[in-house]
């Protein structure tokens, strides 16, 4: 049952675990395919699908992009894609360039106005991940619990009273400035299959006319299985894949042991049956049967 796990975040972008220790978790899991979706960037790829190889696991690459709708904002996936192409590059450029600034931006506002212990500097955060393009409030977080300044335990109270995220930080730095249709013509367009994000989360895209939205995008697949979504919004996109013809793909996201969360925050404690491909649905992905 648990054969895959198609939405995954590693330390390139916001998640805990390196591209290696994804891999070999999910195998003791006992899944057979991953792939890594870290935010706007493939920086941890060449890891994750070296020691795929190695474990003997089905990988394909992949990334998870924020993007706008008429609706608000959504998470597009995009697989399978060349990650050569310029476009693409490009989009994952803005995206990674736009989430370190505010990241730093965030971590010296909270500096001066004491709410962050004091005791590194944003150099120091820099220094620690001279391979990431993509810098956020996990790997501020690293460094200050190496250096003793906080503990994994005080992982949640460090995000909420330093980087939450706000609607006047996204419309500060453009989160939402990328439309849905750019994002997955620019997928489409390097070859890709672009998959909707856990659809149904704070009741968003539950409205069919948000969906038509989707599918008048370009949208090729939705993820109908994902710790967030209700058992509801996971029969409704189950069954609006079949009546479109969309690829059906789930993954555990940051909750679950993969998700590498649980420990500091115990909400995202959740079974690896909360987020998962089945087999017969990632290998249609995998020989691309739909297009």
């Amino acid at each position: 049952m648990l054969f895959a796990n198609t939405h995954l975040h590693s330390t390139f972008s916001d998640g805990v675990w390196t591209p290696e220790e994804l891999i070999r978790l999910g195998k003791k899991i006992g899944h057979k395919a991953m792939i890594l979706t870290d935010h706007d960037t493939v920086r941890g790829t060449y890891f994750f699908q070296k020691e795929a190889r190695k474990q003997g696991i089905l990988t394909l690459n992949g990334v998870e992009f924020n993007c706008g709708t008429s609706f608000g904002r959504c998470h597009v996936v995009g697989i399978d894609f060349n990650p050569e192409n310029a476009a693409i590059k490009e989009l994952m450029a803005i995206g990674s360039n736009r989430q370190t600034n505010r990241s730093r931006f965030l971590f010296e506002e909270a500096m001066k106005r004491g709410s962050l212990r004091p005791g590194i500097s944003w150099e120091d955060v820099e220094k620690a991940y001279p391979d990431n393009d993509y810098l956020c409030n996990n790997q501020i977080f690293d460094v200050m619990k190496k250096k003793g300044i906080y503990t994994e335990a005080e992982y949640k109270d460090f995000f909420e009273n330093n980087f939450r995220s706000t609607p006047e930080i996204r419309k500060r730095f453009g989160n939402d400035s990328i439309t849905l249709e750019e994002t997955v013509s620019t997928i489409r367009a390097a070859g890709g299959v672009a998959v909707l994000a856990h659809p149904g989360v704070e009741g968003k895209y539950m409205d069919h006319n948000c969906f038509d939205e989707m599918l008048n995008a370009g949208i090729m697949g939705v993820e109908i299985c994902h710790p967030l979504m209700t058992a509801e919004e996971r029969a409704l996109y189950d069954r609006l894949c079949d009546q479109h013809g969309l690829y059906k793909l789930g993954g555990i996201d940051h909750d679950g042991l993969l998700g590498g969360f649980s420990d500091s925050m115990p909400d995202h404690d959740v079974p690896p049956e909360d987020g998962y491909t089945s087999e017969e649905n990632f290998m249609k992905l995998y020989c691309r049967e739909l297009g």
